[in-house]
């Protein structure tokens, strides 16, 4: 039997600061690792990201970040991530450069160069699991669902998303993709 577990290290009942944990056994994959910008009454804040001193000491275990679009929300914390657990990252084209562009931007993270671009057609296998992708709709082009599949049943991680029929079909959400996965 598979041994499944998914967390949220961040990102819930809040906006901002997005950052999942689905665990297959002994392997971790995380699913964006974004910040949230600080309330105005948090004078001499600047940002804030999810505790990561899980993944921290269990880096050995982690396979790799999965991110599903290039907003802060789920790409601002990488720097901190990436600085500690030194494992591929992977996202659309778009979401790729501008997490480029974060990791370049931070000292502790500058030197850090392991990016892979996937998109909808894109299947990873793993040891214990399969990694794929499917295209949302969202206020920025490029962004991708995830999906985590084990023996068990697929893991669906949506990201943030809207429905949005108007949208051009380039940009459309996969719903026969997600009807696929379900």
């Amino acid at each position: 039997m598979t041994d499944v577990k998914i967390m949220a290290l961040g990102g819930v009942r809040e906006n901002g600061k997005n950052l999942y944990v689905a665990e297959v056994n002994d392997s971790i994959f995380v699913l964006d690792a974004g910040l949230k910008y600080p309330e105005d009454e948090q004078l001499g804040v600047d940002l804030i990201i999810p505790n990561l001193d899980y993944l921290i000491d269990n880096k050995d275990r982690v396979q790799g970040i999965f991110l599903t679009h290039g907003h802060a929300d789920a790409i601002g914390a990488l720097p901190y991530l990436v600085s500690e657990v030194k494992v591929p990252v992977f996202g659309s084209e778009l979401t790729i450069e501008l997490a480029k562009l974060m990791v370049k931007n931070n000292d502790a993270s500058k030197k850090f160069k392991n990016f892979h671009v996937v998109d909808a057609q894109t299947e990873i296998e793993f040891e214990e699991a399969t990694v794929s992708f499917f295209k949302t709709t969202h206020s920025i082009p490029e962004s991708l669902g995830i999906v985590v599949g084990t023996k068990e049943g697929n893991i669906v991680y949506t990201g943030d998303f809207k429905f949005d029929q108007a949208a051009s079909r380039m940009y459309q959400t996969d719903l026969a993709r997600i009807a696929e996965i379900g």
